[in-house]
């Protein structure tokens, strides 16, 4: 078996453990899907009934969910960063545990 990390601090009730990427990426979707989809339905909608076309609905689309996917991808690298920083030197992390 592996080292799992795991951070502990004196406000935390429980362990915490680092995701991977593809189940960072599988949680963002949900996220976006939950979060942005309740308001960019509609404003789709009005967009393409104001324009008259329905192809610019997937123009509309992309510039909404560009700027969030210009937030999200940095940290998802971020916390790929602190991941090889973790298996590297571990005791360069505060509050860093390792168990088996």
């Amino acid at each position: 078996m592996g080292v799992t990390p795991t951070f502990r601090s004196a406000a935390m009730t429980s362990t915490e453990s680092l995701g991977s990427l593809p189940f960072f990426m599988a949680v963002w979707a949900a996220m976006m899907a939950a979060m942005m989809l309740p308001g960019a339905v509609p404003a789709a909608s009005r967009y393409v009934r104001a324009t008259g076309r329905v192809l610019s609905a997937p123009v509309f689309a992309q510039k909404l969910l560009q700027p969030r996917a210009a937030i999200d991808v940095p940290v998802a690298l971020a916390i790929i960063g602190l991941g090889a920083v973790i298996t590297i030197a571990p005791s360069a992390v505060p509050g860093l545990t390792l168990t088996n």
